[in-house]
């Protein structure tokens, strides 16, 4: 069955995920797959892509090293804390370097891990 919006508009199992990542795993273009859904207006399907993506090992997610600039924008911007949550897993398993560190980004990070208005995932410390 092929990926599309209306599909990933109605994932919302473990299982469903799972298959999700599995397709994106055997197509081999885990950054195709993330530049056409991560982004999408609907939180249901940008949800459902990342969650998918969170099953990949971290080498299969060098390749959305890439769009690590527009990963931190879209989880300091989102007002969805399920897309916020999904998309700070995923930077979190990419390569921060410490010369290209975006201080919005570390002052974001630390402003929302103490905040009681965020949900634990969200507040847990990057380690």
């Amino acid at each position: 069955m092929a990926i599309t919006s209306e599909r990933l508009r109605q994932t919302f199992s473990e299982g469903g995920a799972q298959e999700i990542y599995q397709e994106v795993r055997a197509e081999g273009d885990f950054l195709g797959f993330a530049q056409r859904f991560v982004f999408d207006s609907d939180y249901r399907v940008a949800r459902s892509a990342l969650w998918g993506l969170t099953k990949a090992t971290d080498k299969e997610l060098v390749a959305l090293q890439v769009m690590l600039d527009e990963l931190i924008d879209q989880a300091m911007q989102t007002e969805n804390s399920s897309v916020r949550r999904l998309t700070l897993n995923i930077i979190e398993r990419l390569k921060l370097d410490e010369d290209n560190l975006r201080t919005d980004f570390l002052d974001f990070c630390f402003k929302h891990m103490v905040s009681i208005e965020e949900f634990p995932g969200i507040q847990t410390p990057i380690n």
